[in-house]
Order: C-alpha cells, then sequence, then structure tokens
C-alpha cells in the first residue's frame, strides 16, 4: 500500500491480514516485496541493470520482475497486473494472462533468466497427474544437471 502523506512524502506500507509489517517512508523507497513471490522478484530485480531512465522503463522492469516470479512460485499464477498509484487515483497500466505477457511481450528479454529451465504446458486442470509428472521429471533433472545450472521447471495449467 503506498501513498503521500501530508508533507508530499511518499510512503510504501508492507501489511498482511494480520498485522502492520514494515514502512519506508522518504523522498526514495527502496520498495519491497511481499507474498510468496516476493523472493523471485527480488532474485529477478538484483541479476538486472536497475538503472532505468524512463517511468515505462522501470514498468517494464517491474512487469519481467513479476512474471518471473509467477513462472517460479507454485502459488502465483493468472493475470500479471500493474497499477500506477498516484496521489489522488489508481490506474491499471498492464493487465495479461501470465502466458500472454510471456509470449506476446517479454519472452525475448527474459530468456537469458529462463535458459535452464524447463517448461510445461499442460492441457488440463488435473492438478494431480500435472504435479506427479512435475515431480518425476524435476527429481530426473536434478539427478542429470547439476543443482547451479538447473533452476527449476515449470507447469503453466
Amino acid at each position: 500500500m503506498g501513498g503521500w502523506d501530508v508533507h508530499e512524502v511518499p510512503y510504501v506500507h508492507e501489511v498482511s491480514r494480520d498485522e502492520f509489517k514494515r514502512e519506508s517512508k522518504s523522498s526514495i523507497s527502496k520498495g519491497f516485496a511481499s507474498g510468496s513471490g516476493g523472493p523471485h522478484v527480488w532474485k529477478y530485480l538484483n541479476h538486472c541493470n536497475l538503472k532505468v531512465h524512463s517511468s515505462n522503463e522501470f514498468l517494464q522492469h517491474l512487469i519481467r520482475a513479476l512474471l518471473y516470479a509467477v513462472l517460479f512460485d507454485e502459488y502465483s499464477g493468472g493475470y500479471v497486473r500493474v497499477f500506477q498509484v498516484t496521489k489522488t487515483d489508481a490506474m491499471k497500466v498492464y493487465d495479461r494472462p501470465v502466458l500472454q505477457a510471456l509470449f506476446d511481450d517479454h519472452y525475448n528479454a527474459l530468456a537469458r533468466y529462463l535458459s535452464n529451465s524447463l517448461f510445461f504446458l499442460f492441457d488440463t486442470n488435473d492438478y494431480k497427474y500435472t504435479h506427479d509428472i512435475n515431480a518425476k521429471v524435476n527429481k530426473g533433472f536434478e539427478r542429470q544437471f547439476m543443482k547451479k545450472k538447473y533452476k527449476g521447471n515449470v507447469v503453466i495449467k
């Protein structure tokens, strides 16, 4: 949750259902990523050149970080939605299904981060079936390839 205080200083609060967690309040927010995909967002952002020169460039980095998190976090998925929050309004600036966002908009930019990953596309919503196959393939790849090189496999339903 973000906004401005009475002195026009931006602030960001990280909240959960149960409690206030932390606050970043300064003229420059260092930001944070919460939720189960948060560590994946930071992993991606820490490997990027974050010297951005425009709001649009920052938006593209943010969308790619969210896509990376969605692909590698088993609790994330569906859509990538990004909102721009101003002092008086919130505007949706990006809203695409994950596969469309990945393959139509950002695949080339993410390719070097995904080059050691294996993707499965299943035409079924049978979770047990896809989970069992995914677990077996993952074990086989972990045995075959060094952990440093193999990042994991991703099931996209």
